[in-house]
């Protein structure tokens, strides 16, 4: 049986607001089976459907990684399955998972309740913000307890230009030995430049990591508690901002 999340204005309301309910079988556009609390007897209107489900197995969309930590207690199981829209992600409900990801990219803690959303994909672009602020070693992400990642590929995408400071550099590196020199993930020996760090190259940009590019077993394969660090290799920028990009190979993702 084809279950549908239905979602639907009240147009009593002093402010905006909206009403859900599940039903069976067909959507309900003229929200006949709506029996939750109301602000006033017209008829709800745009109605529309958000999501669908079958019996034992849960799956819908959220539009962006906030929806999915909004989604409440009631509508998430262990066999709740979800897609963000925003990048095509897919995530799966573990009910007894205390795994951390501040990133949100291999793992999202709800707004309310216990678990945790843990990302499915197989292979995933870790998004990891970072700016002319951010300090030298500092830790930009944390491999969650339960995740074994195999990192092959790292950029930056610049959101606003990298600038200022004596001839500023910057690169990227691990926490895992033979990994941990300024540089050997993202960034080479002298840093990436002001002179690459443009917004307006919306393309791969920065120099292959030293390590990424000529380590002979090429095998970086970081599991729980291993981390990337930024780097100020020379001087430290006074303006822009931006994400490290770091393309990885998921080889377990099961939460803690």
């Amino acid at each position: 049986m084809i279950h549908f999340r239905m979602r639907a204005r009240d147009p009593d309301c002093a402010a905006l607001q909206y009403r859900t309910w599940t039903v069976k079988g067909a959507p309900d556009y003229s929200a006949s089976q709506y029996t939750g609390p109301r602000c006033g007897e017209s008829a709800l209107t745009e109605v529309t459907v958000t999501g669908t489900f079958q019996d034992g197995i849960q799956a819908y969309e959220v539009a962006n990684r906030a929806e999915l930590k909004a989604v409440l207690p009631a509508a998430r199981t262990i066999d709740t399955l979800i897609v963000d829209r925003s990048d095509g992600s897919q995530w799966r409900f573990h009910d007894t998972s205390t795994a951390s990801d501040s990133t949100n990219n291999l793992v999202v803690t709800p707004d309310s309740g216990s678990g945790r959303w843990l990302r499915m994909d197989p292979s995933v672009t870790l998004k990891i913000p970072f700016s002319y602020t951010t300090a030298d070693m500092a830790t930009i992400f944390t491999t969650p307890t339960g995740s074994r990642i195999h990192p092959y590929d790292a950029w930056w995408e610049i959101l606003a230009d990298m600038t200022g400071g004596a001839s500023s550099s910057i690169g990227v590196n691990t926490s895992v030995a033979g990994w941990n020199v300024a540089g050997d993930v993202l960034g080479g020996v002298a840093g990436d430049v002001e002179a690459t760090l443009v917004a307006s190259n919306a393309r791969m940009v920065g120099t292959t990591g030293t390590k990424m590019g000529t380590r002979v077993d090429g095998r970086l394969v970081m599991i729980a508690g291993d981390t990337f660090a930024f780097n100020r290799i020379t001087s430290a920028f006074t303006a822009g901002d931006g994400n490290v990009r770091i393309l990885c190979a998921v080889l377990q993702n099961s939460g803690a």
